[in-house]
């Protein structure tokens, strides 16, 4: 009996799941196969009755196009009423993540959309884990220019075995080539960013936010506020994804930093 349950929700979550992937155009072959996947198990799983579902989606908005946002949004939302609905789960909370700016501005608008922000690590705790990766660089260094960011410090270890001037001057090429299309026409602006973000035009704060330099500060998952923090480029409503961003922008601009 339980096996024709399960094969009965399957044949329906894979037709919804069709009518899904038909709906958007151009939408990649990864979001198809992990909703599919994500569905699938939860099908198998009818001891879901009165539990909470966490889903995380990790930035899908990229897979899906930025003119699906609003469509893709409202289906993960009427997701929730199905599943709860089918499989008496207590709770659903989906957690869908995205590295861009465009997206969150265009999620604002709707009050059943709740934007928070999962930053990096602070310093006592980036402290503790590059004592553990036992650095060949000062721990203040690399908080300065890393500031607490996992990625960018296993970067530095696993693909540049800790030269920091080699990883630094990458980052400076990558970076001149984003903002190449700025420099003529805001360069002043960039250069007030590079000494206090806070203090540039929304216009520019926006556009660099869309080219993954910079972000707009909300409340972290937990509900904490981020304290500004000058030695990392951090300002009270904005920041900088990296501070070596920061630093990275000041040589282009032939600036410097303390």
């Amino acid at each position: 009996m339980s096996k024709a349950v399960v094969s009965n929700f399957e044949v329906e979550w894979s037709s919804i799941i069709k009518e899904f992937v038909k709906s958007f155009e151009g939408i990649g072959k990864l979001l198809s196969h992990l909703i599919s996947i994500l569905i699938n198990r939860l099908s198998g799983k009818i001891l879901l009755k009165d539990k909470i579902l966490f889903i995380l989606l990790d930035d899908v908005y990229k897979v899906i196009g930025l003119e699906n946002i609003d469509k893709y949004t409202k289906w993960i939302y009427e997701l929730i009423s199905r599943l709860k609905k089918d499989y008496e789960i207590k709770c659903v909370v989906p957690i869908l993540s995205t590295s861009e700016g465009i997206s969150k501005r265009i999620l604002a608008k709707h009050t059943y959309v709740k934007l928070s922000m999962i930053w990096n690590l602070n310093k006592e705790a980036s402290t503790l884990l590059v004592k553990q990766i036992n650095p060949e660089i000062n721990i203040d260094k690399l908080w300065k220019y890393i500031g607490g960011n996992p990625r960018a410090l296993i970067d530095l270890w696993k693909f540049y075995n800790w030269n920091f001037n080699e990883w630094f001057n990458d980052i400076v090429l990558n970076l001149r080539l984003r903002v190449e299309s700025l420099l003529e026409k805001y360069k002043e602006e960039l250069i007030k960013a590079v000494r206090d973000i806070d203090e540039v035009s929304y216009e520019v704060k926006e556009k660099l936010e869309d080219l993954g330099l910079a972000i707009r500060l909300y409340k972290t998952i937990d509900s904490k506020f981020i304290e500004p923090n000058p030695e990392i480029g951090t300002g009270v409503e904005w920041t900088w994804q990296i501070p070596v961003y920061r630093y990275a922008l000041a040589k282009i601009l032939s600036i410097e930093l303390s």
